[in-house]
């Protein structure tokens, strides 16, 4: 069984493939929320679910912003409060004032549709939407989740106080994600007893999967100032510190990332003269101000390049925090829109999918590729022994692939845990179909040709 994850790049729409419906809860006391103005009940109306819709401008916080300046919001199902699982929404980015104000109008920029019934939100199928065995997975059954849209553009690094114009429009853009992050995490300590939580996984997909990388040590910082501040230490806003400076184990609190096709790599674009990826970032990371949120120890290796710290492949060897590494070693994603394969500009991201049209030079790329991905994740595997990975040879996107029998989130669990299976091998999971997984192949209907 093929398992599609998280949040599909261009859509925002997330899907899965377990049966069940929500377990049975309680009928969920009603919370009254303002949605741009109007008072409603933000409550789901569902049998066992109790799912919440909390506004950011309704508990104080006014400075959470979308990109059109609309009020960040965030869903939430109560649960153990011992056990969290957050997860961060993904799709794509915005590294230029023009991009960013065509996404501005949508799902990915504004939050303006977000409402209980999970439109512009969590549809049923997402990770955090789904039952909560598939969505607590190594977790408690019924631990509490959180989900947070993504309508920033920036991987939630942007940190502009004032509007930025965009050239030529009368237009302006809000540059507030790492506003719209710490203010949800605000909210979580002070009404959703965050400073209870002992076991805490943050996961995305895609570019939530990036975010994942970019901020899970900042969440850990702050569950654990949060348990402190319950403790009658610090309070839930300040950081837990060590006298050193480094975060304490405060309460035995274990905050883990699970980040899900989000190590974007650094790699030439396949047609001559146009940009790479990398280049981007390095006029995005400006337009954000996304340096006073990125990792102080990355920056520091790269005191001149501060902008690589906003990619996957320089700032994980930095994390603190234990990864549980998902990712597929050909990313149809990166073939197509990093690497610009020409063969990939009409492929789908699910299927079904078109015959491959790749020519010799552009399979030879596509081996390139993922030796080249291969290599990049290295620095992490090396730094942090205690990284497991889930690496597929499957070219796809944000979506979970079984190893050999094996489905994914048992690998994980186990991980968490401590436990037998994968232990042997350091919970590190590489797929050896493929000539030994250096070229794609067909692991089943959700990996797109071609299949060497």
């Amino acid at each position: 069984m093929v398992l599609p994850w998280g949040v599909f790049l261009l859509t925002g729409a997330a899907v899965h493939a377990r049966a069940g419906g929500h377990a049975h809860r309680a009928p969920p006391s009603r919370l009254e929320l303002t949605d741009l103005g109007t008072t409603q009940h933000q409550v789901a109306g569902g049998p066992g679910d109790n799912r919440q819709l909390v506004w950011l401008n309704e508990t104080g916080h006014e400075t959470a912003r979308c990109l059109d300046g609309s009020p960040y919001a965030f869903y939430i199902w109560p649960g153990n409060s011992s056990d969290w699982s957050i997860f961060i929404n993904g799709g794509g980015w915005c590294l230029t004032e023009g991009l960013c104000e065509a996404r501005a109008g949508t799902a990915l920029g504004s939050s303006k549709g977000y409402n209980i019934s999970g439109a512009w939100g969590p549809p049923p199928g997402n990770i955090n939407g789904g039952p909560p065995a598939y969505t607590c997975q190594g977790l408690d059954s019924n631990c509490t989740r959180v989900f947070l849209p993504y309508c920033d553009g920036s991987c939630f690094t942007s940190s502009r106080p004032s509007p930025w114009p965009v050239n030529g429009s009368n237009a302006s853009l809000s540059f507030r994600g790492m506003d719209n992050l710490d203010s949800t995490l605000d909210v979580l300590a002070s009404q959703f007893g965050l400073g209870q939580a002992k076991r805490v996984v943050v996961q995305g997909g895609s570019a939530g999967g990036l975010s994942t990388y970019l901020h899970v040590d900042h969440i850990a910082d702050r569950v654990r100032a949060a348990n402190a501040g319950a403790a009658g230490g610090a309070s839930p806003g300040a950081s837990a510190a060590t006298p050193s400076g480094e975060i304490g184990d405060v309460g035995s609190v274990r905050v883990v990332g699970r980040p899900v096709a989000g190590f974007f790599i650094d790699e030439e674009n396949f047609n001559p003269g146009t940009p790479s990826y990398a280049q981007d970032i390095q006029y995005g990371v400006t337009m954000f101000n996304s340096t006073p949120v990125l990792s102080s120890a990355c920056m520091a290796a790269h005191p001149t390049q501060l902008w690589k710290c906003w990619m996957a492949p320089y700032a994980a060897p930095f994390v603190r925090e234990s990864i549980f590494a998902v990712q597929s070693r050909f990313d149809e994603f990166q073939l197509k829109c990093l690497l610009g394969l020409p063969c990939f500009a009409h492929q789908s991201f699910e299927p079904p999918f078109l015959p491959s049209t790749c020519n010799d030079t552009e399979r030879a790329a596509i081996v390139t590729f993922g030796a080249a991905l291969l290599s990049q994740l290295q620095p992490l595997l090396k730094a942090k022994p205690d990284t497991g990975t889930w690496l597929v040879s499957c070219i796809q996107h944000d979506v979970v692939c079984p190893l050999g029998g094996v489905q994914e989130e048992d690998a994980f669990a186990s991980w968490l845990a401590g436990g037998e299976l994968g232990r042997e091998i350091g919970y590190r999971w590489f797929d050896t179909c493929g000539h030994n997984g250096t070229t794609p192949c067909d692991l089943g209907d959700h990996c797109a040709p071609p299949h060497f």
